[in-house]
């Protein structure tokens, strides 16, 4: 989720369901080519921390609205981080936003 309108719709989904939203941001490791490990890795702490962000600010709307919210950041291939995760926390439905990369 971007923190957009259709963010917000998701937070409203999960408040009508009367459910927990468990956020989850996946740095795809996948995508960065550099070989340089130094460089890879300020990349990928820049896209963590970009992540983090955006589930901070989610969560909080979430929790201004009564919802109990859990966070959570991973690397890897994000298909298989987001099923791995939802497996771990036995989640009931997985509503998924898109990157803007």
């Amino acid at each position: 989720m971007n923190g957009g309108t259709p963010s917000l719709n998701k937070v409203a989904l999960a408040d009508r369901a009367d459910s927990s939203l468990a956020l989850l941001h996946v740095v795809d490791t996948g995508t960065i080519g550099e070989p340089a490990l130094s460089a890879t890795e300020l990349v990928v702490g820049q896209r963590e921390d970009d992540g983090t962000a955006l589930l901070k600010r989610l969560a909080q709307r979430a929790r201004d609205r009564g919802i109990s919210t859990q966070l959570h950041n991973c690397h890897g291939e994000p298909s298989r981080e987001i099923r791995s995760y939802a497996d771990e926390i036995e989640a009931d439905l997985v509503v998924m936003g898109y990157s803007n990369n």
